[in-house]
């Protein structure tokens, strides 16, 4: 399967229809998807609601907003020192080895000074203590699922309990059922009941469908589902080469239905697949897929688990890019569906590969909590997610949508950044 030669309209816009084996990309096709105005709400349309409030959300780009994670929040940065009382102290033993400059340089760059107490490797001995702030009314409790070696033990309340309007409440039961029911969303190996399509067909796909989603600014949950919709379908039917991009197609319809405020227009999905399919084929094979998946639509995906985790993370707006870029190219391969690796376990290891990536190293004591792993558990994951991206990454030129997409400035140029050799 590969992009044949794109035909042009007046408007300069680029469609496409993906053939056999080769996947031609150019920079011509950057613009193959035709641009869809959509109105979007002033309040934020998190799939989440709980993550969001103005007193403790990071700012927002202007030009592409983070609505794919819920960054978490500064507040303890908003707070002067002196209101942390035995904070300061605690604080100042944790960075003894630094000096005031380099304290104040670490405050400056928006890392909680909690939370870079928690990735300190300091052997001295701190007892787990209760901190309440006045001003947020946050609580930081001790962790006790914390690992063995995370001598600090700090827990922060990622929730924001003091906000009635943001019912969390539920939050830990929303959770709990996302874990009970995140199975649904493991697909497992079945290429080899496919006779006409393989590994490389299917990541030409879904390299399509990235690109698609990003020049339609549609919610990134909207991808992740359209992903578990194409794999679901694939496990379950035979395609023909001709008709995989029809199925991809129909995949973002259906998920786009169910995300978005504004579901994308079957006209505008015949438009990029470049007339190779017309409105009729498209709602036809809609029609077959949910019925063969039963309209068993609602998954958790990794996105569910990944901006909980990010929130917990208390991460800077370069972590957040960069653990949605490693979560986004995880898409593509398909030995991590082989594996069988449950959305929640591969959120958090791009969660782990992004905190390696920009050099903060410890698995924090929060994310233990409310995520339910350790390190350890999650370690081999990440490293067969960190072999299978740097294969996708070096093997092939041709798979460039998300390259394009997390290399850009305003993604804090986060696909050019190394990755850790080991985890």
């Amino acid at each position: 399967m590969h992009r044949s030669n794109a035909s042009k309209t007046r408007k300069g816009n680029t469609r496409i229809v993906l053939q056999d084996v080769s996947n031609r990309f150019n920079e011509d096709c950057i613009e193959h998807a035709k641009a869809v105005k959509r109105i979007k709400s002033q309040s934020f349309r998190g799939t989440i609601g709980y993550t969001r409030s103005k007193k403790n959300c990071a700012a927002q780009s202007t030009e592409e907003s983070i609505d794919h994670v819920h960054l978490a929040t500064s507040t303890l940065l908003s707070c002067k020192v002196s209101e942390f009382g035995s904070t300061t102290a605690f604080a100042t033993a944790a960075f003894d080895h630094d000096g005031p400059t380099d304290v104040i340089d670490k405050l400056d760059s928006t890392e909680s000074i909690l939370d870079m107490a928690d990735d300190q490797n300091s052997s001295v001995q701190k007892e787990a203590f209760v901190v309440a702030i006045s001003t947020s009314q946050r609580v930081l409790l001790p962790n006790s699922a914390a690992a063995p070696n995370d001598k600090v033990g700090l827990v922060r309340d990622i929730d924001d309990s003091s906000d009635p309007l943001l019912v969390t409440a539920y939050v830990r039961q929303m959770y709990a059922c996302y874990r009970a029911e995140e199975h649904r969303a493991v697909v497992g190996p079945y290429l080899q009941h496919q006779h006409q399509i393989n590994a490389t067909m299917r990541a030409i796909l879904i390299d399509w469908l990235c690109e698609v989603h990003h020049k339609w600014r549609l919610h990134p949950e909207t991808l992740y589902l359209t992903v578990n919709i194409v794999d679901r379908y694939l496990a379950m039917k035979e395609v023909s080469k001709k008709t995989l991009q029809l199925v991809g197609s129909s995949a973002l319809l259906i998920a786009s239905k169910y995300e978005e405020i504004y579901p994308t227009p079957v006209g505008d999905l015949v438009y990029v697949c470049d007339g190779a399919y017309d409105n009729d084929e498209v709602v036809v094979m809609e029609e077959k897929m949910l019925k063969t998946l039963n309209y068993q639509i609602s998954i958790p995906t990794i996105y569910k688990f990944l901006v909980r985790y990010l929130n917990a993370a208390n991460p800077s707006r370069k972590l957040c890019y960069m653990s949605s870029y490693v979560a986004e190219m995880s898409l593509l391969s398909y030995e991590m569906i082989k594996d069988e690796y449950k959305p929640s376990l591969m959120a958090a290891a791009a969660v782990l590969i992004g905190r390696k990536s920009i050099g903060r190293n410890r698995w924090s004591s929060t994310l233990v909590e409310f995520s339910g792993y350790r390190e350890e558990d999650v370690v081999p994951v990440a490293r067969r997610m960190l072999a299978a991206m740097s294969m996708d990454l070096s093997s092939s030129t041709e798979l460039n949508a998300l390259k394009h997409k997390y290399g850009r400035r305003s993604k804090s140029n986060v696909a050019n950044i190394t990755l850790p050799v080991e985890i």
